[in-house]
């Protein structure tokens, strides 16, 4: 297409200059370039000639610009279309293994459905990627993950209890109720100055873990710990618990947080204590 357009302004008297601020055509005397000193000394018909002449090409290479941006677009969309049409028939199968055998949880269905369609809408992230050579360093530098490795904990499940094995509802004692081991907490790691989390560093707490059970306390250790019985009253209100660190928005380091939904819950509370401390609650 260059090559093209270079012979169409040769053909007209004119050579192409290509820079970062696009095409620019230059007059040619006796095939030579003309310099300023050369264009200034033309007869002004002849200069007004070759102004109008470089007007009607400039004119031309912007609408041939236009179209080569129309075409490559156009082959952008239909090489997506065609990646997105071979990740669908290549997952199609494995999704609708994984729905038909969790068919009776519509939450797991629903959530395989959006894995798939977020893969079809990510597939630069799948394709092998070289890893870039970089030059030897005198002293050791932290590992970073490649290749979207943080890209792909999106797809991870963080099962924050397993209650596969527990006969009848689950009986949690917990001898220190504070605030994070009642309702869990969100952990962090540093990057680049920063803290940075993720779904898989959720971690859940005895309410999570006694759902559906019971949950023993020391009614005096719950009074004495920092915020646990309000929020423990709140929790049992609410019926629900939702796992956030407390005084963040007040922290002056820069992180990026989760706001994870609020979990179900319907565990039994057992205050346990001495009669005087019983009755004044």
């Amino acid at each position: 297409m260059t090559t093209t357009l270079q012979q169409e302004a040769q053909q007209r008297g004119f050579t192409l200059t290509f820079n970062q601020a696009g095409i620019t055509p230059v007059p040619l005397l006796e095939g030579w370039q003309m310099t300023q000193e050369e264009f200034a000394n033309l007869a002004d018909d002849v200069r007004d000639n070759f102004r109008a002449r470089a007007d009607e090409l400039q004119h031309e290479i912007a609408q041939l610009a236009r179209e080569m941006r129309r075409l490559n677009k156009e082959a952008d969309e239909k090489v997506s279309e065609i990646d997105a049409e071979v990740v669908r028939v290549t997952l199609s199968p494995i999704i609708d293994e994984l729905q038909e055998k969790y068919s009776d949880f519509p939450e797991v269905v629903d959530y395989l459905a959006q894995v798939e369609s977020d893969m079809a809408k990510n597939l630069e992230v799948f394709k092998p990627k070289e890893a870039p050579q970089t030059p030897a360093l005198p002293f050791p530098m932290p590992s970073m993950p490649i290749n979207g490795d943080d890209f792909f904990t999106r797809y991870k499940v963080n099962c924050l209890v397993d209650n596969t094995n527990c006969q009848g509802g689950p009986v949690i004692f917990e001898f220190s109720p504070t605030y994070y081991n009642l309702f869990g907490r969100i952990d962090y790691r540093t990057r680049m100055g920063t803290f940075t989390t993720d779904l898989s560093m959720i971690k859940c707490g005895a309410m999570h873990r006694a759902n559906g059970g019971y949950l023993v306390l020391q009614a005096r250790d719950v009074l004495f710990s920092p915020l646990s019985w309000d929020a423990l009253k709140r929790t049992l209100r609410n019926g629900g618990v939702r796992v956030e660190n407390i005084g963040e928005q007040n922290s002056p380091l820069l992180s990026a947080t989760l706001r994870p939904q609020a979990n179900p819950n319907n565990a039994k509370v057992i205050m346990v204590g001495s009669p005087q401390l019983i009755q004044m609650l």
